[in-house]
């Protein structure tokens, strides 16, 4: 967890930070498809977010994400909330029509 000393470390995840998670994943569960577990919706989230403040806080004028913090947040939640993938139809046409897979 980012410590020298390990046990300090999977203390600081098993009493501060999976709780954490848990507790998101819950308040998301009205929202989750079914056959999707909210618990890993809440851990796929906080990883996200996790490697964002990463690449902000480390990346300078290098960062991956770019984008002020309400651009991120939009682009966040739009990830979050509908996916990143195409819609399979909108793939298959766009297939056919330029030759080439997407």
């Amino acid at each position: 967890m980012l410590f020298s000393d390990l046990d300090l470390g999977r203390r600081l995840y098993r009493e501060h930070i999976a709780p954490l998670i848990r507790q998101r994943g819950e308040v998301l569960r009205s929202l989750v498809k079914e056959g999707i577990d909210p618990k890993f919706v809440g851990l796929a989230s906080f990883g996200m977010l996790f490697a964002v403040a990463k690449d902000r806080a480390f990346g300078a004028g290098e960062s991956i994400a770019g984008g002020d913090g309400a651009a991120l947040a939009a682009q966040f939640n739009r990830v979050s909330t509908g996916g990143f993938a195409r819609e399979k139809r909108r793939v298959i046409t766009r297939e056919r029509s330029d030759g080439q897979a997407t």
